[in-house]
C-alpha cells in the first residue's frame, strides 16, 4: 500500500468515525491524496481536509468548490427524485422496492460523505405503465440490459428499473425468486428489505462486481458503515444464507478489511489474505478494471483464450433470456440473437473489445495465479466449482 492510499483510508476513517482533521497530513502528500480520491471517486470524503491547505493553488481550489457544490445539489437532487419516483410508481399500482442508495446513506453520519447518481428500484408490475409515468417525469430511456432499465433526467439522475434482483451471469442466479411481497411492506406497494436481507444483498451485489472486475473503496465504506450501525443483526440468519451459497468466506474477508482499514486506520499486524484484497480493492478503482476481469474470465476458463472468447460471444440460454426480450418470448429463437451480440461487439464496443484482447496479451503466469489464489482464499472458487 502506498503511502497516499494509506492517507486517504485515514482520512476516510476520521469522517465516519466524527474525527475530521485527525490525520495529519503531510504537504507533499496533499496532491497525492486529492488524485487518489478522485480516482476512487471519493473527493467528497477528502474535501474537508484538503480545500483550505496551502498546498493547492486558486485554479485547483475553485475546481475543488465547483466539484463540491455540484455534487452536494445533486444529492439533494436524488433524495427529492428518489421519493418523488417511488410515490409516482407505487400510487399507479407499481410494487416497489428500493435497492442501495437511499437506505445505504441514511446510516452514514452525513448523506454527503457517501455520493450516488442512480435511483436502484426493483419492481413488479406492468413495464409499459412505468415506461409512461418515467417520460412523463422527465425521464428519456437508454437502455436495457440483462437486469434493468435505464432512464436518464436532468441533473445527471439516473434511474434503474430492475426486474431482476441479479444478473443471470450470475454465480448466484437463482437464490432470488424475485418475488417482492416476501420483503416487509412498507406502505402500499412499498417494499423495504429487513436488515439482514439488506445486508446479504449489499453482499451478493459487491460479489457481481468482485467476480467480473472488482469493486473500489467505496463499496467497502458501505460494509463499514452497514455493520457499525446495525449492531443487532440475525448473524444466525445470515450466516446460515450465505453458508448456502459459500459465501462465508467472502463476508468474513469484506468485513475484516473493512475493520482493519477503518477502525485500524490499516495500522497493526496484517493478514496475507487482507493484504491481497486490500490491494485487489485498491486497484479496481469505482467499478473495477479491465485487467482484473480478464484475469478473472481467464482463470474460469482455466486460461485457455478460445474458451474464454467462446463464452464471451455466446452465453448460455438463460443469461441470452435476461439480455433480450425477444429470446424470453421465443427462446427457440435464440440463434438469430447471436449474431446481433457479434455485430455489437465488433460494430458498437470494439474499442472495449480490443482493450479485452490486450489485457489478454498482458496477463502473465503470475498474475493469474495470484488471482486465482485470492478467490480461493475468499471460497469463490470452490463455490464456481459448484455451478
Amino acid at each position: 500500500m502506498e503511502e497516499k492510499e494509506r492517507l486517504l483510508i485515514n482520512v476516510i476513517k476520521d469522517a465516519l468515525n466524527g474525527e475530521v482533521g485527525k490525520t495529519e497530513l503531510p504537504s507533499e502528500q496533499v496532491i497525492p491524496l486529492i488524485l487518489t480520491a478522485r480516482f476512487h471517486n471519493l473527493l467528497n470524503i477528502v474535501y474537508p481536509v484538503v480545500i483550505d491547505r496551502p498546498e493547492v493553488d486558486e485554479k485547483l481550489r475553485l475546481k475543488l468548490k465547483k466539484f463540491y457544490a455540484t455534487f452536494v445539489n445533486q444529492q439533494i437532487l436524488l433524495n427529492f427524485r428518489n421519493d418523488e419516483i417511488i410515490d409516482l410508481l407505487a400510487s399507479n399500482g407499481i410494487k416497489v422496492l428500493p435497492l442501495k442508495g437511499k437506505a445505504i446513506r441514511e446510516l452514514y453520519p452525513s448523506p454527503f460523505l457517501r455520493g450516488s447518481c442512480d435511483v436502484d428500484l426493483f419492481y413488479k408490475g406492468d413495464y409499459k405503465v412505468c415506461d409512461t409515468l418515467l417520460k412523463q417525469a422527465g425521464f428519456s430511456f437508454v437502455e436495457q440490459n440483462e437486469q434493468h432499465y435505464e432512464y436518464k433526467g436532468k441533473g445527471l439522475v439516473t434511474v434503474e428499473l430492475h426486474y431482476s434482483l441479479c444478473s443471470p451471469e450470475q454465480s448466484f442466479a437463482d437464490y432470488y425468486d424475485n418475488d417482492i411481497e416476501k420483503y416487509i411492506k412498507v406502505k402500499e406497494n412499498v417494499y423495504k428489505f429487513s436488515d439482514e436481507d439488506h445486508y446479504i444483498y449489499l453482499i451478493l451485489h459487491a460479489l457481481k462486481h468482485f467476480e467480473i472486475s472488482g469493486f473500489g473503496i467505496r463499496t467497502l465504506i458501505d460494509f463499514y458503515v452497514f455493520n457499525k450501525e446495525k449492531k443487532n443483526l440475525d448473524r444466525n440468519y445470515i450466516e446460515k444464507e450465505l453458508s448456502s451459497l459459500n459465501l462465508c468466506d467472502f463476508e468474513k474477508g469484506l468485513r475484516e478489511l473493512a475493520y482493519f482499514w477503518f477502525e485500524k486506520g490499516a495500522e497493526g499486524e496484517e493478514t496475507l489474505l487482507l493484504k491481497n484484497l486490500g490491494s485487489y480493492i485498491l486497484k479496481s478503482g469505482v467499478y473495477g478494471n479491465v485487467q482484473h476481469m480478464t484475469i478473472n474470465n481467464l482463470n474460469e476458463a482455466k486460461k485457455n483464450k478460445f474458451k474464454y472468447f467462446f463464452k464471451r460471444a455466446f452465453p448460455p440460454l438463460p443469461v441470452m433470456k435476461k439480455i433480450y426480450r425477444g429470446v424470453r418470448k421465443h427462446p427457440k429463437l435464440v440463434f438469430l440473437y447471436y449474431p446481433r451480440r457479434l455485430f455489437s461487439a465488433l460494430f458498437c464496443r470494439f474499442g472495449r473489445v480490443k482493450s479485452e484482447w490486450k489485457n489478454i496479451n498482458d496477463s502473465t503466469g503470475e498474475q493469474m495465479d495470484n488471482q486465482d489464489r485470492l478467490f480461493t482464499e475468499l471460497g469463490l472458487n470452490a463455490k464456481n466449482d459448484k455451478k
